[in-house]
C-alpha cells in the first residue's frame, strides 16, 4: 500500500477548485440577499445544500470515499483566495447578474399576478351567476 502522489495532487488541485467554486457561489448568492433580505434564509439554505453536495460528491469521485483533513483545508484556501482576490473584482458583475434575474423574475410574475386578479373576477361573476341559477 503505497502513497499515490499524483492522485493527492489531483485530489488537492480539485478541492482547491471546488472552495473556489463555492466561495463564487456565496458571492452571487450574497448579492442576491442584498437585494431581497426575506430570501435571506432559503439562501443560505440553498448554499448549504450546494456546499454539503459538493463536499459529498468529492469525497465519492475524487478521494476514494473520504474526505480528508488536506482536502478540506485546500477548499478552504480556495476559498479564502477567491474572497481575497476575486470578490471584489466580481461584485458588479454578481450585482449586474442579481438584477437581471430579479427583473426576468419580475416580468414572468406578471402573468401570474393577472391570472390571479382574473380568478377573483371569475370568482366574484360566477358567484353571482350560479346564486340566480334557480330563477
Amino acid at each position: 500500500m503505497g502513497v499515490d502522489n499524483p492522485a493527492q495532487l489531483r485530489a488537492l488541485l480539485i478541492a482547491f477548485a471546488l472552495g473556489a467554486a463555492l466561495a463564487l457561489l456565496y458571492d452571487l448568492l450574497r448579492a442576491l440577499r442584498l437585494r431581497r433580505p426575506r430570501l435571506a434564509q432559503t439562501l443560505d439554505a440553498l448554499y448549504g445544500l450546494a456546499a454539503g453536495l459538493g463536499l459529498f460528491f468529492f469525497a465519492l469521485r475524487v478521494d476514494a470515499g473520504r474526505l480528508t483533513l488536506y482536502a478540506l483545508l485546500a477548499a478552504l484556501l480556495g476559498a479564502a483566495c477567491t474572497f481575497a482576490f476575486l470578490s471584489a473584482l466580481l461584485r458588479p458583475l454578481w450585482d449586474a447578474w442579481t438584477e437581471a434575474i430579479l427583473y426576468v423574475l419580475h416580468i414572468l410574475a406578471i402573468p401570474l399576478q393577472l391570472a390571479v386578479r382574473g380568478q377573483k373576477n371569475f370568482r366574484i361573476h360566477a358567484k353571482k351567476c350560479f346564486h340566480f341559477q334557480k330563477k
